[in-house]
């Protein structure tokens, strides 16, 4: 079979082959006349070879018409099923990456259940509640940024009136008492480093399928580099806390000595413990605010939210910026976590048809 394959795989071959059955056709019919009937004749057996010869380029015409369309249906049957196996690794590989624990703690932001000692482990799975959650909780950071941005882009010159600086401070003081809650909500139980923890997992993860040219690479891809985004602003957000509500109180490391202000006197600062700020330093940021929101809601003093301002706005500017780079990461996770819900739901499925086949033992 491979043989005939091959001689009808090379044209050269198949017509050669015609021509040469039709001349042995040709040559065997004139011996046979030659031995039994009237003898040879050269113009009969021009004739026969002619005749032979056209039918055996025609056979062989069909021939190699017919082969070429078994090869090309052979060929396309070949690329659908290789197509059809790459389709099935893809999916695969998207439930078991996407079924991993580091996504559905990624998107909730929150520690399951641990198992009990020796039992088998939980599994994560993503719920439609869990994504609203997320989705809500993007469009709330991205609030909290531009309230961020209206205290540090609103601050009067320095050259205005009593009047002007309170009407200001007061907007500043009104717009600092609710982002100092939704800050707390960020950074309860540690949730601001715990979802670093989740998306850092995570992230590794997906190293392989952001660049492996699947339908849902580009999704992976799009996370991959929002988390990095993500990282970096978190990091200049802490150091600059550090830098100007601890560092300058004490040198003049980077801007020589720090300019007066009633809101720097660190005497407070001792109630904040130093294992608060390591663990977060947006608890030392929260910490200012909140010990000057309650000092002015005393004093009814609102011009003092100024020099506040002044003294936060390196702070908040950073942190704005990490809000904005924290939803857009979010947008990014609940993309690759909305596409993964074609799969997830089978992959469990699949889980569930395997344990309701196993056998068990009667009580």
């Amino acid at each position: 079979m491979s043989r005939r394959r091959s001689i009808l795989a090379h044209p050269v071959l198949l017509y050669g082959t015609a021509a040469a059955a039709a001349l042995l056709s040709a040559l065997g019919e004139q011996t046979i006349a030659h031995l039994w009937g009237e003898g040879w004749n050269w113009v009969d057996f021009g004739q026969d070879v002619l005749a032979n010869g056209v039918i055996a380029f025609v056979l062989a015409v069909v021939t190699r018409a017919l082969q070429k369309e078994q090869d090309r249906v052979a060929e396309d049957r070949a690329a659908l099923e290789e197509k059809a196996a790459a389709q099935r690794r893809e999916q695969a590989e998207r439930a078991r990456l996407l079924g991993l624990v580091a996504l559905p703690l990624a998107v909730s932001g929150w520690s399951k259940v641990p198992p009990e000692p020796g039992s088998a482990p939980v599994q994560q799975t993503l719920t439609p509640g869990d994504l609203e959650d997320l989705a809500r909780q993007t469009s709330d950071w991205r609030k909290l940024a531009d309230d961020l941005n209206t205290i540090v882009t609103s601050r009067p010159p320095d050259d205005a009136g009593a009047e002007q600086r309170s009407e200001a401070g007061q907007i500043a003081y009104l717009v600092l008492t609710q982002v100092r809650s939704e800050l707390q909500l960020y950074l309860m139980e540690g949730g601001r480093r715990r979802r670093l923890i989740y998306l850092q997992s995570l992230s590794s993860d997906l190293a392989t399928a952001a660049s492996a040219g699947w339908s849902w690479s580009p999704a992976a891809y799009r996370l991959r580099n929002a988390a990095v985004v993500l990282f970096g602003w978190v990091q200049h957000t802490d150091t600059t806390i550090v830098e100007r509500l601890l560092v300058e109180q004490v040198t003049g490391l980077f801007h020589g000595e720090p300019p007066p202000s009633q809101w720097r006197d660190s005497s407070n600062g001792d109630r904040l413990a130093d294992a608060a700020v390591n663990a977060d330093p947006v608890y030392l940021l929260v910490f200012h605010i909140n010990r000057a929101c309650a000092r002015i809601e005393q004093t009814r003093q609102f011009a003092d939210t100024i020099p506040l301002v002044k003294l936060l706005a390196r702070s908040l500017g950073a942190l704005r910026n990490e809000m904005r780079s924290a939803a857009d990461c979010s947008d990014a996770l609940l993309a690759l976590a909305r596409d993964g819900q074609d799969t997830l739901p089978h992959l469990r499925d699949d889980r569930q048809a395997a344990q309701d086949s196993t056998p068990r033992c009667p009580h």
